[in-house]
């Protein structure tokens, strides 16, 4: 008797713990099919057309303003952006952000009944807290992967003080990739990747985000312009 009621219970404990675990899986599918639409693959050119740079990015409202790294655009002559849907669109000013932040803002030429912005979070994640990422990995495009938040550091050498690091795996070209809470909201954006650790990865907070679409350049220039001016400051920095 005693035998046939430990294992009803190990039998529930089984359930309990198996229908938990496709919950989860089930919640995440859900969530990757939620936040798919607000993100992009990003490529960008040199005056002749060649290929600079693969990375990513994300919308963040209905008329095209897209996310990114300073250094995923810095030095090109035009970018375009390609979406979940394959469709691909000419990035057409820089309406803000700099290279101290490593955060551009993008306006993209787009109908706006396709774009989809991403919620944006005001708050500093918890340690622990499980996240996605998705973007464009070794031109992998709307690759997805998971991880939690493993720490929230201050380091000296960038100049917005602290950085979020995560566990989900990113690569190259995954710059600008959204890191995003279980509710489908940004909390940072991936930008470093340290390559002489195991799976240490790196993430602006969110606040830098508000902060780069609340304080928008005076003139939006184009990217030709935008490689120019950096050409200009190289070249007197040299002669100097």
């Amino acid at each position: 008797m005693k035998n046939h009621f430990f294992r009803i219970i190990l039998l529930i404990i089984l359930l309990f713990t198996f229908s938990s675990i496709s919950f989860s899986q089930t919640d995440l599918v859900s969530l990757v099919k939620k936040v798919k639409p607000s993100i992009v693959a990003i490529y960008t050119f040199n005056n002749q057309g060649h290929s600079l740079m693969q990375g990513s990015g994300f919308f963040i409202n209905n008329q095209g303003d897209v996310i990114t790294n300073w250094h995923v655009i810095e030095n090109a002559h035009s970018a375009v952006i390609k979406t979940f849907e394959g469709h691909s669109y000419l990035v057409k000013e820089i309406l803000g952000g700099n290279k101290a932040s490593d955060l551009a803002l993008l306006s993209v030429d787009i109908r706006n009944d396709s774009v989809q912005g991403l919620p944006i979070s005001r708050s500093m994640p918890e340690i622990g807290e499980r996240v996605l990422v998705m973007g464009n990995p070794l031109a992998l495009e709307f690759s997805v992967s998971d991880g939690i938040i493993a720490a929230i550091r201050n380091i000296p050498e960038y100049s917005n003080g602290e950085v979020i690091q995560i566990t989900a795996p990113v690569s190259p070209g995954s710059s600008g990739s959204p890191v995003m809470n279980m509710q489908g909201e940004l909390i940072a954006v991936a930008f470093y990747v340290y390559f002489h650790g195991e799976n240490l990865n790196f993430a602006i907070p969110s606040q830098r985000v508000i902060d780069i679409i609340n304080n928008k350049r005076p003139n939006a220039v184009s990217l030709a312009q935008l490689s120019f001016e950096d050409f200009k400051i190289f070249e007197d920095s040299a002669k100097k």
